[in-house]
C-alpha cells in the first residue's frame, strides 16, 4: 500500500519540479530575449554659438528594459561644443536628451556618434552629422508700425512716440527703426538682429547712438503675434550724453 501511494504521488513531485524549472528558465529567457531600436534623427540642424538639445528615443521591442538598462553617451563632436551630461542611463523612460552648447563654427556638416552600451549587446555606435547653417533671419519678424512705444532716460521723464520698424531687402538681419523719442521720421536708426538686437555705433545728423537689447513675443491680452524690444541705447549730441531704455511696443 506504501509503495502504491509513493507512485500515485511521484508525478505530482515531478510536475512541481518542473514548473519551478520552467519559472526559472523564463527569468533568464526575458532577459536574454531583450532587444530594441533607437530612433533619432540622423542629420541634426542648428546655428553656430546656440544650444541645441538632441534627443533619442528607445523601443523596446521584446523583453524588459528594466533589466537592460542601456548607457548612453556622444563621442566625436568639435572640441568646441561642450556636451552635457557625459553619459546617461536609459530605463523606463525610454529616452534621452544631450544639450550641445555649441562655440564659433563655421557652416558644414560635423560627424559624431552616439554611443549606447548594454550588458547583452555590449558598445553600439551610431554615426549621425550636425549640421551648422545660417542663423534664421528674424528681421522680417519685427516689422511694421509700433504705436505705443516709450523711452526711459536718465535723469528725465518718459518720452513717447510711434515708430516705423522695416528692413532692407537685399541685406539680411538689418533692422531700420525711425521716429525714435519723436527725432522725425528721418532719424533712421540701423539695428542688427539675430537672438538679440545690436545698434552698432551710428552718426545720425548731429547725434551718436548706439546699443543692445532683446525682443520677444509680446504676452499681452490681444497682440498675438506682435514683438515688443527692450534696448539699452545711449545717445550723443554734441558734450551731452544721454543713457536710455527704450520700449518699442504696440
Amino acid at each position: 500500500m506504501k509503495a502504491r501511494y509513493i507512485c500515485l504521488l511521484a508525478p505530482i513531485f515531478l510536475l512541481c519540479c518542473k514548473k519551478k524549472q520552467n519559472g526559472t528558465d523564463s527569468n533568464i529567457t526575458a532577459a536574454n530575449n531583450f532587444a530594441y531600436t533607437v530612433q533619432y534623427n540622423p542629420v541634426v540642424s542648428s546655428a553656430a554659438s546656440a544650444k541645441y538639445n538632441f534627443s533619442f528615443n528607445i523601443k523596446v521591442l521584446s523583453g524588459s528594459i528594466s533589466q537592460n538598462n542601456l548607457t548612453c553617451s556622444i563621442d566625436g563632436l568639435s572640441g568646441v561644443i561642450a556636451v552635457s551630461p557625459a553619459a546617461l542611463t536609459v530605463g523606463y523612460l525610454l529616452g534621452g536628451n544631450f544639450t550641445f552648447d555649441i562655440g564659433t563654427l563655421p557652416l558644414g556638416d560635423y560627424p559624431f556618434r552616439l554611443k549606447i552600451n548594454s550588458t547583452k549587446y555590449g558598445e553600439q555606435v551610431h554615426n549621425l552629422t550636425l549640421r551648422i547653417v545660417p542663423l534664421p533671419d528674424y528681421a522680417p519678424l519685427l516689422v511694421g508700425a509700433y504705436d505705443s512705444c516709450y523711452d526711459f532716460c536718465n535723469g528725465s521723464d518718459f518720452i513717447y512716440y510711434p515708430a516705423q520698424l522695416s528692413v532692407v531687402a537685399d541685406t539680411p538681419f538689418l533692422l531700420k527703426i525711425a521716429n525714435i523719442q519723436n527725432l522725425g521720421s528721418g532719424f533712421v536708426v540701423r539695428a542688427w538682429v539675430s537672438k538679440s538686437v545690436t545698434i552698432p555705433l551710428q552718426t545720425i545728423g548731429s547725434k551718436t547712438i548706439w546699443g543692445t537689447g532683446t525682443y520677444n513675443q509680446d504676452a499681452r491680452p490681444g497682440h498675438g503675434g506682435d514683438y515688443v524690444l527692450s534696448v539699452k541705447d545711449t545717445i550723443v549730441s554734441g558734450t551731452d550724453t544721454t543713457t536710455c531704455t527704450m520700449h518699442i511696443e504696440r
